[in-house]
């Protein structure tokens, strides 16, 4: 089977979002070439020799344990960046998601 997306891979089995984020943040973890072109499509200039400083991680929980940022990048260098990622499919979801991080 020829894949060319990995969400595609992902959603053909019935993932969830949790799934979608684990399996995102691994791509974005061990591939620095895919990590570099995703920091370049949202506008991150990060050098090369600095991609392995930056920690990604999935389902950090914040507000009290009580809500979860599904993916997480922090990038301490040249200027640090808290980059949030959710994969929210109901509004109830993203209205509860950003009230959240507005606390931190």
């Amino acid at each position: 089977m020829l894949v060319d997306n990995i969400f595609k891979l992902i959603n053909r089995f019935g993932a969830k979002e949790d799934q979608l984020s684990a399996g995102f943040g691994f791509v974005l973890k061990n591939n620095k070439k895919v990590l570099e072109k995703f920091l370049k499509k949202i506008r991150i200039s990060v050098k090369s020799k600095n991609l392995n400083k930056i920690d990604i991680e999935t389902q950090i929980a914040y507000d009290s344990g009580e809500s979860r940022i599904d993916l997480q990048l922090v990038i301490p260098y040249p200027v640090r960046y808290l980059i949030f990622f959710g994969i929210k499919n109901r509004f109830y979801q993203r209205k509860h998601y950003f009230k959240s991080i507005k606390k931190i």
